[in-house]
């Protein structure tokens, strides 16, 4: 019995830590309000297996906020991790735009991250969020893609 509920408490622990809330990931967005939520545990980069067409349009050069959710907590006191937002025409030609350190912040926490949008016009921009956990017990990265375009 005792093993039952460990084995329990270790799936809870490594599932579902990321979810990407403006522009809105790929996928849905059920249950995001609750610690764990299935759709924000992708973790096969660079964006979890999930494919997409721009859902959103922002003007060549402004500046706009990503939204970030912590879904659920992996930070480390002696191995803090971090998140980063990138972007680029195609899932394997990303830029890192912005890096923020995991400060301990709890599960839910929604980060905010100012960036300015391409100057290159283009009607399909991937962007890329992960959360590396750098915590040894959990997985190593979680991602989330949403798309854009810049007009």
């Amino acid at each position: 019995m005792k093993v039952l509920i460990v084995f329990a408490c270790l799936l809870v622990a490594t599932s579902a830590h990321l979810c990407l809330l403006s522009p809105r990931q790929r996928g849905s967005m059920m249950g995001i309000n609750k610690p764990g939520a299935t759709d924000c545990i992708l973790l096969k980069g660079p964006c979890g297996e999930r494919t997409g067409m721009p859902t959103t349009g922002v003007k060549a050069g402004t500046n706009f906020t990503v939204l970030i959710q912590k879904n659920l907590d992996h930070w480390d006191k002696a191995t803090p991790g971090y998140f980063t937002v990138s972007w680029g025409l195609s899932e394997t030609s990303m830029t890192m735009i912005a890096k923020v350190q995991d400060n301990g912040e709890p599960s839910l926490y929604i980060y905010e991250v100012e960036v300015t949008a391409p100057k290159s016009l283009n009607d399909h921009y991937i962007m890329q969020v992960t959360y590396v956990t750098m915590n040894k017990q959990a997985p190593p990265v979680f991602y989330q893609c949403a798309d854009f375009g810049v007009y």
